[in-house]
Parts: structure tokens; C-alpha cells; sequence
């Protein structure tokens, strides 16, 4: 998912540079992402563009329904073990964890 929207950002910003002529600057937050995709969006006129943008963002919205299909065997089996921590009673309270927290270190 992080990669389909990584792949989407550098497209549309090589995008912005063939189509508005104007170069765009670094961004690096989601927040700052989904502003410059919308600018973006709104400045063109290409029907092609915009159908494969569309088509993008469905696809990445239909990978959002499946995330485990898409994790990697290792993190399969990173959220199996915790599963099977749960089940088996090894697990701490957030008053436990807080308190371990405060005292780490001294």
C-alpha cells in the first residue's frame, strides 16, 4: 500500500513538471501529499492522466480490503505469535507497561 501511493506521489510529481511546467516542491507528509495531488488534479485537462489516477486509486483502495493478503510472510507470522501470546494469557495491562515504562532505566 505504502508503495502504490509512493508510486502515485513520484508520478503525479513528474507529472506536475510535464504538464504545469512548474516544478513542485519536496513533500513529505501524507497531509502535504494529499494537497499537492489535489492541486495537481484540479490544474489538469488531460482525460488520460486523470482515468489512470482514478483507476490508481481504486486499486489502491480495493489492496486497503485485503492488507493481510498483502503483508509479507514475516509479519504473518510477527501477528501469529501475538495471537498466540493472547491465547496463551502472556499478555501485560497498560498499567503494567506504564509503570515498567516509568521506572526503565533508573
Amino acid at each position: 500500500m505504502k508503495k502504490a501511493r509512493l508510486a502515485l506521489a513520484q508520478h503525479l510529481q513528474l507529472t506536475a513538471r510535464l504538464h504545469i511546467f512548474s516544478p513542485m516542491k519536496e513533500v513529505n507528509s501524507i497531509s502535504e501529499i494529499k494537497v499537492a495531488i489535489t492541486k495537481l488534479l484540479m490544474a489538469t485537462e488531460d482525460q488520460a492522466l486523470l482515468a489512470e489516477i482514478r483507476a490508481r486509486l481504486h486499486h489502491a483502495a480495493g489492496d486497503d480490503k485485503n492488507w493481510f493478503e498483502n503483508l509479507d510472510a514475516e509479519d504473518k507470522a510477527s501477528i501469529a505469535r501475538g495471537e498466540a501470546d493472547i491465547a496463551a494469557g502472556r499478555v501485560h495491562t497498560t498499567e503494567e507497561v506504564m509503570r515498567a515504562a516509568r521506572t526503565w532505566g533508573k
